[in-house]
């Protein structure tokens, strides 16, 4: 089967040189060290057991959010229920 890049190559549309260029590897993900901020919060939200202070502050935002809404209390569970750690992926309540 002839592919696109051969297929420019043949009409002339790709000169050598780009064609030379454009058939290395292609590398869409780097990794880099993580800021020592981010590494503060992950460090304390990876020691989860459920009762950590990173999940206790995010318990109280949501909270805060929560306040001024009228919601049935139940509706109000569920979301605190359902909430997740963003660091560690574990739930941030008992419920």
């Amino acid at each position: 089967m002839l592919g696109r890049r051969t297929f420019l190559r043949a009409l002339g549309v790709l000169p050598a040189a780009a064609a030379g260029t454009a058939a290395t590897t292609a590398y869409g993900l780097n990794f880099e060290q993580p800021a020592k901020s981010v590494e503060g919060l992950y460090a304390a939200a990876k020691s989860c057991g459920q009762k950590n202070a990173y999940h206790a502050t995010l318990i109280a935002d949501v909270e805060a959010l929560l306040e001024g809404r009228h919601l049935p209390e139940a509706e109000r569970s569920k979301i605190l229920a359902d909430m997740r750690c963003p660091m560690c992926g574990c739930p941030v309540t008992d419920a």
